[in-house]
């Protein structure tokens, strides 16, 4: 769902089918600078992230730019708790 605060009309997001077959469990929705982003957890343990940003808002352009890992034979969970100026997670 998008909402463009210009003309107020609601929208929908298009997400490319890599994404689309995600429980929604399994996705999250922040920013970068102006654009927006889409956090993919790997499982409900959350081992991984990717982090896909969309392009110049074309429906369904998600590009993949980075993923997060926890290190092999870990317990740990990945969360991004934001994003630097240079658009990397942190």
């Amino acid at each position: 769902m998008s909402f463009d605060i210009t003309n107020e009309n609601f929208g929908v997001v298009e997400l490319p089918d890599c994404l689309r077959r995600h429980s929604p469990s399994q996705l999250c929705i922040s920013k970068v600078r102006e654009s927006l982003v889409m956090l993919e957890y790997d499982s409900f343990v959350k081992r991984a992230c990717g982090v896909w940003m969309r392009d110049n808002g074309v429906d369904k352009s998600f590009t993949k730019r980075f993923t997060v890992e926890a290190p092999p034979y870990s317990s740990m969970s990945i969360t991004t708790l934001g994003f630097r100026k240079s658009g990397q997670p942190l």
